[in-house]
């Protein structure tokens, strides 16, 4: 008898709020729509389809349809889904002293990081 092999979905690997949120900030860095609409599926998967539609204030088809790759839902709707999530977005500068993508992004968390704290 041959096992089947298992398929790798990451919304098994999605446990945490950081993690969701990093595998997110990660996708948005590659600015490709389908890829941010489908890492927003993966997440909903992970947190449960019913729960986060009935927080984003959507139905559970309503809200299949928006994460669809080739959805061309409004941005309010994804503010909305995002927020049901239990996440946020936020921009930072493309360039933080001369440093792109994750190290921009580390060093510009750095340095909110060290004003909140001061």
């Amino acid at each position: 008898m041959t096992a089947k092999p298992r398929i790798f979905d990451v919304a098994d690997q999605l446990k945490t709020d950081r993690q969701m949120a990093l595998y997110l900030e990660a996708c948005l860095e590659e600015q490709d729509p389908e890829l941010v609409i489908a890492a927003l599926g993966d997440i909903v998967r992970a947190k449960g389809l019913h729960d986060v539609a009935v927080r984003a204030g959507l139905s559970v088809d309503a809200l299949g349809k928006v994460l669809n790759t080739k959805s061309t839902a409004d941005f309010a709707t994804v503010l909305r889904i995002v927020a049901a999530l239990g996440l946020r977005l936020h921009a930072i500068p493309a360039t933080v002293h001369g440093k792109t993508g994750a190290a921009a992004l580390a060093q510009w968390s750095y340095e909110m990081d060290k004003r909140l704290h001061s």
